[in-house]
């Protein structure tokens, strides 16, 4: 627990950057070349949910380590992980340093059920979220306004996005009738608000 909270005084960041290949050298793939993008992505995850701490993030940290999932698309679901607006800053440091074929390794991410995310903290995940995600889940983040109207703008560029689920938040009915609008607008799109 105290780990957790000194973390969260600011040093968060700074951890999360350092951590890197070296710490996972499990992950640093053949002797003979250097990691692939999968790795790199489950590498640059694995030091971000390790520098923000608690039981569901050391547990995907850990998942992350020895490769789970295999070699396609990186499924990142940390529901109900008592994350607040400084662990999505942590958060979105990770993701905003991704390359594009990182990027495209990152199939799936759930932050649901996290009120303490908030507004700035959806705002700084939606900056920060590759183009190439296919599904978003931020359910129950005690997002409003400034929040949604970050959501929308990234999923109006996100070219394989094929659900987003954004429902039980403090939107107004005005960005509830966006994310519709949305929806009718994008082909294959799924949105529940």
């Amino acid at each position: 627990m105290l780990r957790r909270n000194i973390l969260k005084g600011g040093c968060a960041i700074a951890c999360a950057m350092a951590i890197g290949a070296n710490a996972f050298p499990a992950l640093a793939g053949p002797t003979n070349g250097s990691p692939g993008p999968a790795q790199r992505v489950s590498m640059k995850f694995a030091g971000a949910l390790r520098a923000i701490g608690g039981d569901a993030c050391i547990a995907a940290a850990q998942r992350l380590e020895i490769g789970e999932g295999g070699n396609g698309d990186i499924s990142l679901h940390l529901r109900r992980a008592n994350l607040n607006t400084a662990d999505a800053i942590v958060f979105a440091r990770a993701m905003s340093g991704l390359t594009d074929a990182e990027g495209l390794t990152l199939g799936s991410l759930s932050l649901s059920y996290n009120p303490g995310i908030g507004d700035a903290g959806a705002s700084v995940v939606a900056r920060a979220l590759p183009d190439t995600l296919t599904e978003r889940g931020l359910v129950g983040c005690g997002i409003g306004d400034q929040g949604g109207e970050a959501l929308l703008h990234w999923a109006e560029n996100a070219g394989r996005l094929r659900m987003i689920y954004v429902e039980d938040n403090l939107f107004p009915d005005e960005t509830k009738t966006r994310f519709v609008a949305l929806a009718r607008a994008k082909y294959n799109l799924y949105v529940v608000v």
